[in-house]
């Protein structure tokens, strides 16, 4: 089985491709009408691009689609 490897997008690629902005993308992930960041070191977040990318497809399907991964909890803002 070829799995494809799991590549994270950092939050500038996202925008990018999405066309989307910082507070849009925040407000559909709390919706979870679009995947969740993942917290990929203290100060650093990434997207799944396979998630990213079915999000782009159902949205040129005209298809609505929502992502619940109970194993990502909300991230915790961590100041300094």
């Amino acid at each position: 089985m070829n799995e494809r490897p799991i590549i994270f997008l950092r939050r500038p690629e996202v925008l990018r491709r999405t066309g989307l902005g910082k507070t849009t993308i925040r407000q559909m992930m709390l919706a979870r009408t679009f995947p969740r960041s993942v917290q990929l070191s203290e100060k650093c977040v990434g997207w799944r691009e396979d998630l990213v990318d079915d999000w782009l497809r159902a949205k040129d399907e005209g298809r609505a689609i929502t992502f619940d991964h109970p194993e990502l909890k909300p991230q915790k803002r961590v100041r300094s």
